[in-house]
């Protein structure tokens, strides 16, 4: 398997076991979907209405690639939300 899916895999987990982000149902319309693109472009128009700005702080700090996984396992979510 790819080292990219292997990544995105243990990211998703750790939202999942730490963060306890196991009900993605709580997120309303496409706001993970928003927040992976928000990620992935650092577009502002992405970046959920509703959510603190210390998380854009936060996101800035990490790199591109840490944000690539971050999207990524943000994308699964949403897919297993849809399932």
């Amino acid at each position: 398997m790819s080292k990219w899916i292997d990544l995105i895999t243990l990211e998703r987990q750790r939202q999942i076991q730490e963060e306890g982000f196991c009900n993605d149902s709580q997120y309303k319309n496409d706001e993970l979907l928003d927040y992976a693109k928000f990620l992935l472009t650092g577009n502002d128009y992405y970046f959920p209405v509703d959510w603190d700005n210390i998380w854009k702080e936060k996101i800035f700090k990490r790199s591109q690639t840490e944000n690539i996984i971050k999207a990524g396992a943000l994308l699964a979510a949403h897919l297993d939300n849809e399932l």
